[in-house]
């Protein structure tokens, strides 16, 4: 006597990893309807579209886990440098500084791209500390934009160049930091109060302040005061001003 038995195979997921890694992982269940199983397995096609050719491998959870596993043991012994392509001697400074700058202990971006553009390209701890806030509160900025006299991104002349007027083309003023809303919005850290302002500092401050507002800019400036004692009321006016223009 001769049994025949039936299989019948359901595809559940199809799933294509992201960027440049030319993987699909297919999950599929094969059941045997005679002995009523069922087995779930997986399949790891690697594409070449430029050779033509897919080639396929099954596996079942075990086997992938233990791929996924290799894969995070891989991912996990990467140094800061390598993870974030940095230097050794810059990735060795934001280790340093992570642990024992007051700024960061409180920061929820340690270790990340953000502490590259926080200590390399920011002028000053305030600037550092408005620029974690933001970055928490997810709103789309960014730091030391160059701006030149009709509103637009000034062009860049000479990166090694430490004086701003000789390193970007007709610049009006670089805004610490730059929102590009609907009307966007400049805002700047002073480092004084409008007291400690000297009269060419303030007069200069003044008539940058009424050509953005000219242009359509709205402009926030923050005192040092106000950062170092109510940064969440600063970051709470900034991003109504965002919510107001989008």
């Amino acid at each position: 006597m001769h049994f025949m038995c039936c299989f019948f195979y359901t595809l559940v997921h199809k799933h294509q990893l992201m960027g440049r890694i030319p993987i699909n992982i297919i999950k599929y269940t094969e059941e045997d309807t005679l002995y009523k199983k069922a087995q779930t397995n997986f399949q790891l096609v690697i594409i070449d579209d430029l050779k033509g050719w897919n080639r396929c491998y099954t596996s079942n959870l075990q086997e992938l886990t233990n791929f996924r596993n290799e894969i995070s043991v891989v991912i996990e012994s990467l140094s800061l440098s390598e993870n974030l392509n940095i230097s050794v001697e810059l990735a060795k400074r934001i280790e340093k500084t992570n642990l024992n700058d007051e700024i960061c202990i409180s920061c929820t971006h340690k270790k990340s791209r953000s502490c590259v553009t926080c200590l390399e390209e920011l002028q000053s701890p305030l600037e550092r500390k408005l620029y974690a806030k933001l970055l928490d509160a997810k709103v789309y900025f960014e730091v030391q934009y160059p701006m030149n006299k009709v509103g637009k991104k000034a062009s860049l002349i000479d990166d090694t160049q430490n004086d701003l007027r000789l390193k970007y083309r007709d610049l009006l003023t670089q805004v610490d930091f730059f929102l590009p809303n609907k009307n966007p919005i400049c805002v700047y850290t002073d480092g004084h109060t409008y007291h400690e302002r000297t009269e060419e500092q303030a007069k200069r401050d003044r008539s940058i302040d009424r050509k953005l507002q000219e242009l359509g800019f709205v402009v926030l400036r923050f005192t040092g005061k106000e950062i170092n004692e109510s940064l969440s009321m600063v970051v709470n006016q900034v991003m109504k001003l965002v919510e107001m223009k989008n």
